[in-house]
């Protein structure tokens, strides 16, 4: 039967296994980064060493395509998942987020001043990351249809066709600061920055362009898409209006796609892997009106998200997650005060002393996972190649009856595909109707009522603002929860289809012969998703197979996850997910809630008594004039078409590949010679070893 907490389990292992740690001996960031130089075996260290191997081997050796491709994905998923944990500094405009960067960084190469600068993402990394074919400081990039994948940065042929400029820090200014001219920023995905700074030996930065100030819709889609490829988020509300309407909406996203870092290690704290800073602190001066500051933007934001949500997190991750540890993340910040500052700056550090490690050790066990597999599927090549220098009339026997179980397989495959697409629609169907349900029963004006008056919501601006928070936060829960009933539907439809293809092929290799199945399906089923341009509840079933879901989507699946808002940072897109299908929150439905938060500061309540209830009826009235219900039926039937275009296109794969195998298998039987089956049985011996050596480097 299938397990939505497992789904959600597997998710929180192939997402970032992030931890804070609370090491006494980490003081200062050049402490961090001492501790991380004396390690014998780092990310980055482990990383080169395997891609020296691969390319070693590559060059050495001449390989058929089919081993090729394998080296291929295996080279792939070492370059995309040993890497270093990505930082992301996130917040509004004005918030101070690049001078914060400049700061941590002990430098001034980021533009920094008090108006809305950065346009787009700025990724910045250590100058010994660099590659050998590049000199310059920073680099511009254009992207494709995926956006520009910046794991592939040491990729000469990769970075040469994307890249618009490359030079000096003036750079920043002419292409990744907001200009009135758009034609010269449209279509800049990135801009690299390789410097030499302690902090980068630990982590990745990502300036992340503020968002909502309304100008730019792609900043706040760059701002969202930022944090789904993150695995530490700073979040940045300027002190003396700390934590307001868009702050909150925009946080409880964030949360979303963070993964949690707490479930791995029993002395990690709720929420490890996020800081809330209130900036620009020296504004509010005194240390007790700061404390109070942060104790009511924690309240607010807190009250903001149903209780049922909260403990939904406490159940999966095995911390509490209360008002109290949320509150232990939250710090007042601001370079004029040096008690202030280290506060914060010592619990990041802290964290960064650990995490590398820890992230390491999900990469090696999904590299393994892949070593394993391929080792065992050459092993069975092996003894069919061996077989045809032997016993070649037997194995036409065997050939003959798999060929002729091909039309009735053919006829009763397309019959469970058509199946699961019909039950997809069905899906689809009862999805918006249950929603509109849920619609009705959320914005009702007794409930409504009801809910200001158990949280005691104001009537001021402020009061509606968590007010609209709490509905969106409400919608969303129910709408996600929703989901993942009927996606556990979905997936088990996709196991009885897989389960059903494998026992129809094996039905032509039952125990008594000696050929082997040398075929992997769910390895190509996902290989094949992984190529779609879309997710859904495909990436629950991802999550479900563990790490062989992990290092093929990592691998090969740029266009998988990063078409539905994902980028693969070292654990695919899959923090989004939290709760198993929560990739329906993406720019679109947090649009929806910041778009109503605009127009309640309109909303005037007069009346000194049963003024909730006239409070309720204009907050209906305000989602009503954003078409918020048909908002989300937009997104249900979005999250249902990229299931279909997910399923469809790894169903495809199979059927493909499977058809490409026996095909192979009638080549290898009637006409290969000895020759030729014996250059391929040394060169799956040489493969072998290569995986052999890679284990050994791990």
């Amino acid at each position: 039967m299938f397990d939505s907490k497992k789904i959600t389990n597997r998710l929180q292992q192939m997402t970032k296994l992030v931890t804070n740690a609370t090491s006494a001996g980490v003081n200062t960031l050049k402490d961090a980064v001492a501790n991380k130089e004396n390690q014998s075996n780092s990310s980055e260290q482990l990383r080169d060493r395997l891609l020296h191997l691969i390319e070693k081997a590559k060059q050495t050796s001449k390989w058929s395509v089919e081993i090729e491709s394998r080296i291929d994905t295996l080279e792939n998923l070492v370059r995309k998942s040993l890497v270093k944990p990505k930082l992301a500094i996130v917040g509004m405009s004005d918030v101070g987020k690049s001078h914060l960067i400049n700061t941590l960084l002990e430098t001034e190469k980021i533009p920094s001043d008090w108006s809305p600068t950065t346009s787009v993402n700025i990724y910045i990394k250590h100058i010994e990351d660099r590659p050998h074919f590049l000199e310059e400081e920073i680099l511009i990039f254009g992207g494709d249809e995926n956006g520009f994948d910046v794991s592939r940065l040491d990729e000469d042929e990769y970075v040469q066709r994307h890249m618009i400029a490359k030079g000096g820090e003036n750079l920043l200014k002419e292409y990744a600061i907001r200009q009135p001219n758009e034609i010269l920023t449209r279509n800049i995905q990135a801009a690299i920055v390789y410097l030499d700074s302690p902090i980068l030996k630990s982590c990745d930065i990502i300036d992340v362009p503020g968002f909502g100030t309304g100008d730019r819709q792609s900043d706040d889609q760059f701002a969202h898409h930022s944090q789904r490829l993150a695995d530490v988020i700073v979040y940045m509300s300027v002190s003396n209006a700390f934590m307001r309407g868009t702050d909150i909406n925009f946080l409880k996203n964030t949360l979303d796609s963070l993964s949690s870092a707490d479930v791995e290690n029993d002395e990690a704290k709720a929420f490890a892997n996020l800081f809330v800073l209130a900036s620009q602190a020296h504004i509010i001066g005194e240390q007790e009106k700061l404390e109070r500051i942060l104790d009511a933007g924690t309240d607010r934001f807190y009250h903001s998200v149903p209780e049922s949500d909260w403990k939904n997190r406490s159940e999966l991750s095995g911390r509490v997650h209360s008002k109290a540890a949320l509150r232990q993340r939250f710090y007042a910040y601001t370079t004029n005060d040096e008690q202030l500052q280290k506060k914060f700056e010592n619990e990041l550090q802290a964290l960064l002393a650990d995490l590398p490690e820890r992230m390491k050790y999900q990469s090696i066990q999904m590299v393994s996972k892949l070593l394993e597999d391929q080792y065992d599927l050459t092993e069975q090549e092996l003894i069919n190649q061996e077989l045809l220098l032997s016993k070649r009339e037997i194995l036409q026997d065997e050939l003959h009856r798999i060929e002729g179980e091909e039309p009735l397989r053919n006829e009763r495959q397309l019959k469970k595909r058509v199946d699961v697409n019909q039950m997809i629609k069905t899906l689809s169907r009862e999805s918006k109707l249950q929603f509109e349900d849920v619609y009705q029963n959320v914005m009702n004006k007794e409930v409504i009522a009801k809910v200001i008056k158990e949280n005691a919501f104001k009537k001021d601006n402020q009061g509606k603002e968590q007010l609209v928070t709490y509905l969106s936060n409400e919608l969303q829960r129910q709408l996600n929860i929703l989901l993942l009933d009927r996606t556990e539907s979905f997936v088990e439809g996709v196991q009885d289809y897989l389960e059903d293809f494998e026992t129809d092929i094996k039905k032509s290799f039952p125990q008594t012969n000696e050929m082997k199945l040398a075929f992997d399906v769910k390895n190509v089923f996902l290989g094949g998703a992984a190529g779609a341009a879309a997710l859904g509840g495909m990436a629950a079933y991802a999550a479900g197979v563990g790490n062989l879901g992990g290092y093929i989507l990592v691998a090969k699946g740029a266009g998988l996850l990063a078409g539905a808002g994902f980028n693969i940072g070292a654990f695919g897109g899959m923090g989004g997910i939290m709760t198993g299908v929560a990739a329906i929150g993406g720019p679109a439905t947090l649009g929806i809630g910041i778009a109503v938060l605009v127009g309640v500061s309109t909303i005037a309540v007069l009346s000194a008594t049963g003024w909730e209830g006239k409070l309720a009826k204009s907050i209906i009235q305000a989602f009503e004039k954003e078409s918020v219900e048909e908002q989300y039926i937009q997104e249900i039937d979005h999250y249902w078409n990229e299931t279909k275009v997910g399923f469809d296109t790894a169903a495809n794969e199979l059927e493909q590949k499977w058809e490409e195998h026996v095909a192979q298998l009638h080549s290898d039987i009637k006409n290969k010679n000895v020759d030729s089956i014996e250059r391929l049985i040394e060169e799956l011996k040489t493969y072998q070893k290569l995986l052999k050596q890679v284990e050994l480097a791990l």
